[in-house]
């Protein structure tokens, strides 16, 4: 079996496939990952972990805001993957989803100021989201 980008697109054995391996990034998380998972945990808002959004996992997903958070490393920074990241970007807001980066020196240097940016991401997408009257 190979790595989770190696099966067809679509699919029920994709989707299942995707789901395991998100769970095996829940279960050995970078650093960064960590860190910012203990700042995410405080908000009174639920997020979730390596989130599977049509072919793509998200390292955190918030669905009452539709914000995605990603923990870029020096990895992102290739101009391949900057490409993909960008296509992967495209499908994700296709789906209404708000991509957000941040990266593992921030996570790991200044734990607040990230927590004030995600912070104020979910303030403006909430606060941008139509109100259904009871």
């Amino acid at each position: 079996m190979g790595d989770a980008l190696s099966a067809p697109l679509h699919g029920p054995a994709r989707v299942g496939q995707l789901r395991r391996y998100a769970k095996d990034n829940r279960r050995s998380p970078t650093p960064a990952e960590e860190a910012l998972w203990s700042i995410l945990r405080a908000f009174p808002i639920r997020f979730r972990r390596q989130h599977v959004v049509g072919q793509y996992i998200l390292d955190f997903y918030c669905h009452a805001a539709r914000l995605g958070v990603e923990v870029d490393g020096p990895y992102h920074e290739s101009p391949e993957t900057q490409d993909y990241d960008a296509r992967r970007y495209s499908l994700i807001r296709w789906f209404g989803i708000e991509l957000v980066r941040v990266k593992n020196d921030e996570v790991l240097n200044d734990p607040e100021g990230v927590r004030k940016f995600i912070d104020n991401q979910l303030r403006e997408r909430l606060a941008s989201r139509p109100t259904v009257p009871l």
